[in-house]
């Protein structure tokens, strides 16, 4: 398995940011198989996936969210998960569509993401990625985060978010 070809930037994409609910269903399991194993393999650290990992289902505990980039035909385009780990960090992971990449679509989500999250008073964002994914980790430094080597796998991820105010 290699990485898709198409690297190059790609004109910006017309979507919108909402959260994700568990009327999504149907939506999210259109993303999921329109997904290439490629983009599986980037954000899950393996080739298949469930819909669970990233879409609500409605039984899901409070501290997690996912919000999706909607597209003008309503489809999914990207999905940024939320799961707040404790009262100062939550820990984020973002699956944009192969055909979506490189259109803003990851960073808008993660801005937004972040805004969410200062929003809720926490200190602090954090997240693994494969070390081979190169496209989030240019993103993850284009927008400040730390990056350390958690193992000989993955990448942490951590960004600073405003200090809360009293």
């Amino acid at each position: 398995m290699s990485e898709p070809s198409g690297a190059r930037a790609q004109p910006p994409a017309q979507f919108t940011i909402r959260e994700l609910d568990p009327a999504d269903a149907e939506r999210c399991q259109a993303f999921l198989q329109g997904l290439d194993p490629w983009d599986v393999k980037m954000r899950f650290g393996a080739l298949h996936t469930n819909i669970h990992y990233f879409c609500p289902d409605g039984r899901s505990r409070n501290d997690r969210l996912a919000f999706a980039a909607i597209g003008a035909d309503a489809a999914i385009l990207g999905v940024l998960n939320l799961v707040q780990a404790n009262d100062e960090a939550g820990g984020v992971a973002i699956l944009v569509r192969s055909d979506c990449q490189r259109r803003g679509i990851g960073r808008t989500l993660l801005v937004h993401g972040c805004a969410w999250a200062e929003a809720h008073r926490l200190a602090r964002l954090f997240g693994y990625v494969l070390a081979e994914n190169k496209a989030m980790l240019a993103l993850a430094r284009a927008l400040g985060c730390r990056l350390t080597r958690f193992d000989s796998f993955f990448i942490e991820l951590s960004l600073d978010l405003a200090a809360p105010q009293p």
